[in-house]
């Protein structure tokens, strides 16, 4: 199988890892960078608060497919 390389594709991925050097090389500086790109942007930003999903028990949960073989 070959693989084919989309220039754009390639191109955010370079544009990603220089923002992410840029804050820190980690996680928490991203999210910060992002925090501050959304309070500073002007946009207006909606937030929803969690929906909780309850678990299923097992009798709820569907039989499992059987594998021809």
């Amino acid at each position: 199988m070959t693989s084919y390389k989309d220039p754009i594709v390639e191109e955010v991925r370079a544009i990603r890892a220089k923002i992410f050097e840029k804050h820190g090389g980690t996680i928490e500086g991203l999210f910060k960078h992002y925090q501050e790109v959304q309070r500073t942007s002007g946009r207006k930003y909606v937030s929803y608060p969690p929906t909780r999903i309850e678990p299923q028990t097992e009798e709820a949960l569907p039989a499992p497919k059987k594998v021809r073989g």
